[in-house]
């Protein structure tokens, strides 16, 4: 599961917001802590996701929840090492690590 505790307490809700905008569920349903990742395919969306909030976040200045510009900006810098944690740490880092290095 992903923990949104502590550093990461603004990470669920810019990630929630963006998995309106992804439109995958396997991957909705892994940001709500409502589903683990189970496969390859469910791991490479994970990791993919990522770097579409990145993307997103560059091209608009996103309303999420009264946050500030600087406190997105750190949610989404913490929400690489959330992913890719997790991804790792359930035995999909390799994919983590090749949709990185494709981005």
């Amino acid at each position: 599961m992903l923990n949104y505790s502590g550093n990461n307490k603004h990470c669920e809700a810019v990630a929630k917001h963006y998995c309106a905008l992804f439109n995958n569920s396997d991957v909705s349903a892994i940001i709500s802590n409502d589903a683990e990742v189970g496969s390859s395919d469910q791991a490479k969306s994970l990791a993919e996701f990522y770097w579409f909030v990145l993307d997103e976040t560059a091209k608009e200045r996103p309303k999420i929840n009264q946050l500030s510009d600087s406190e997105i900006a750190y949610a989404v810098e913490r929400l690489f090492h959330l992913i890719g944690g997790y991804l790792d740490r359930a035995g999909y880092g390799e994919i983590w690590e090749q949709v990185c290095d494709d981005a």
